[in-house]
């Protein structure tokens, strides 16, 4: 009867921590996220970061194709902008890219909503620019990830 109590206790620890934790990947993605972006310039490269509802955070070049997951982002923290993304006013049309643009994007079950600029001497509305900056910060050094 105590090996099968340990075994059982076991089993529940396991089925807990194994169930517990969705991880996604770029082909999984999260039905929910949000993602930020520059590209253009000469090459016409862009950088798109992925940020999933449990903190993971993907880094894609779209021209070489490669992923990399970089370190994850705490999960309170990656809430708090899942939160300011939802907040924003997605209905004021911003798609002024320019020769190197900038990119958000919230993708809810109910469907896309995006923000792209760039356009001299357009400038979006302050909360886009800041939740892009804020959501800029969550990138380790960009030497390390270019």
């Amino acid at each position: 009867m105590k090996h099968f109590l340990y075994f059982l206790l076991l089993s529940a620890a396991v089925c807990y921590f194994s169930c517990n934790r969705t991880v996604y990947t770029m082909t999984d993605k999260a039905s929910e996220y949000l993602a930020f972006a520059t590209g253009g310039g000469f090459t016409g490269a862009i950088i798109s970061y992925h940020l999933m509802p449990n903190g993971q955070l993907f880094k894609v070049n779209n021209l070489s194709r490669d992923t990399t997951e970089l370190p994850k982002v705490k999960k309170s923290l990656t809430s708090q902008l899942m939160e300011r993304a939802a907040a924003i006013d997605w209905s004021v049309d911003v798609n002024r890219p320019g020769n190197v643009y900038h990119i958000i994007r919230l993708r809810t079950e109910a469907g896309d909503l995006s923000a792209t600029w760039g356009d001299t001497g357009y400038e979006p509305p302050t909360e886009m620019t800041e939740l892009y900056s804020a959501l800029q910060e969550l990138v380790p050094d960009k030497e390390d990830t270019e």
